[in-house]
């Protein structure tokens, strides 16, 4: 009797004469969800605007600081949208077509002119972690662009800023398996992190790095590839409070932390993590030889410490 009332959801309630109701009654599903909308007041993109107009909304938004994203991130999107803007490619595929700036392109060009920008990051000697932090730039693009919906820590959505017209033109169609596989090809980028405050890595429970501890990590993969045979073997604990909407907060490197007092070229005996981005401090660099190494510090603009000291390109 009681599963038949639990399976037809009887219930009880008594009217304004205290006479008790009892009968089945509609099942009800009540959920909250929060929305962010985005509105711009000078104008609107269409399929027909340039990549240019696209970036100046994008910058718009960033410099806006909206709730789901960290004033950090922010400025470093910023700095990202302007060496994106300004990059020289050209105007289409054809070999003697001219070169031109990518905010001078048409939209449905985006595809071409984002993989380019950002492999061309690989050719740069100032830093390792540039191709990297382009590629999170465009998935900050997409997600903007597509719309998104997280659940956690309840749940939220994005709305596609430009509508969907925008939204549905496919234009991150290029970061596909193909894509994934060629930027792993190209890494070659070994890092010093350290654990902030409030932080530790786990080994089934039991903390293995704690807060202020530092370790040297091997980049392995592209962040957005998966592999069912490279899976993180720790577990990251955080109990500083993070922000309630963190659009980018995913970021993390797919590697490897190298034994010490090893042969640091061995990685395959190393421990499988996705490594923060927000941990890292310093890249290494290692002589010819391999013998010795140096440190190089995270440029601060990279960590959008100073938006408008953009790291000049030699393009």
């Amino acid at each position: 009797m009681e599963q038949e009332k639990i399976r037809s959801n009887t219930r009880n309630y008594k009217t304004l004469r205290g006479e008790v109701i009892t009968r089945p009654f509609e099942r009800v599903s009540i959920s909250k969800r929060i929305v962010f909308d985005t509105t711009f007041f000078s104008s609107s993109l269409t399929p027909s605007s340039s990549i240019g107009e696209l970036i100046e909304h994008l910058i718009g938004l960033c410099l806006n600081i909206p709730e789901y994203l960290e004033p950090k991130d922010a400025n470093r999107y910023v700095s990202f949208l302007h060496e994106l803007k300004n990059f020289h490619t050209k105007s289409s595929w054809e070999r003697n077509s001219p070169t031109v700036t990518v905010a001078e392109l048409p939209l449905r060009t985006l595809n071409r002119a984002l993989e380019e920008w950002v492999f061309s990051y690989f050719k740069d000697d100032q830093s390792g972690l540039l191709p990297h932090y382009a590629l999170d730039t465009v998935c900050f693009m997409e997600n903007v662009i597509q719309g998104e919906y997280h659940s956690d820590p309840e749940p939220w959505q994005l709305k596609p800023a430009f509508g969907r017209e925008i939204a549905e033109l496919h234009l991150f169609r290029f970061i596909d398996a193909q894509f994934k596989k060629r930027f792993t090809e190209f890494i070659d980028l070994e890092l010093a992190a350290k654990i902030p405050e409030g932080a530790s890595v786990l080994d089934q429970d039991e903390a293995i790095l704690t807060a202020g501890m530092e370790f040297v990590f091997r980049v392995r993969r592209c962040h957005l590839s998966e592999n069912f045979y490279e899976y993180s073997l720790f577990e990251i604990k955080e109990e500083t409070s993070r922000p309630k909407f963190d659009l980018m907060g995913d970021f993390r490197l797919k590697g490897h932390i190298v034994p010490q007092n090893e042969d640091p070229f061995s990685y395959q005996q190393g421990f499988p993590l996705d490594l923060p981005a927000r941990w890292i401090t310093h890249e290494v660099h290692y002589s010819d030889r391999g013998r010795e190494h140096s440190l190089r510090p995270v440029p601060k603009w990279l960590q959008g410490e100073a938006n408008n000291d953009l790291l000049p390109r030699s393009d």
